[in-house]
């Protein structure tokens, strides 16, 4: 059983982080860009070539890149992970298990989301 972890960025402008960094700037911070992540962790006997069965349900090839490698870097500038508890607000599991089932991805045991914030131009904590 192995984890496998996959990466969503907008490849296209992201008013979520546009709206982050205004708030940020209006609050004092110097912060210069923030770039933000989505996150997908998925446990089960799973390989690398489910990838594009993968990005049906997580991403949009229109606007998104999907990897499982993190495209932030940590030398640019802090990066700031938010993860729901399971079973508290982990709403996604199930619809997600249901959903891998469906698309033909078998052996999924558990997925967790989470969101990466980089925020660039802030020190790191």
């Amino acid at each position: 059983m192995s984890i496998l972890t996959v990466f969503k960025t907008r490849t296209v402008d992201d008013p979520s982080a546009d709206a982050i960094l205004r708030d940020l700037q209006s609050k004092g911070y110097p912060a210069k860009n923030v770039r933000i992540e989505n996150v997908m962790r998925i446990e089960g006997e799973l390989i690398e070539s489910a990838l594009p069965k993968i990005e049906l349900l997580f991403g949009n090839p229109v606007t998104e890149q999907i990897s499982t490698t993190s495209v932030l870097d940590d030398d640019v500038g802090p990066i700031v992970e938010i993860s729901y508890k399971p079973a508290w607000t982990d709403q996604e599991m199930p619809s997600a298990l249901y959903a891998f089932e469906a698309l033909g991805v078998s052996g999924v045991k558990w997925v967790r989301l989470s969101i990466r914030y980089q925020l660039v131009g802030l020190d790191k904590p």
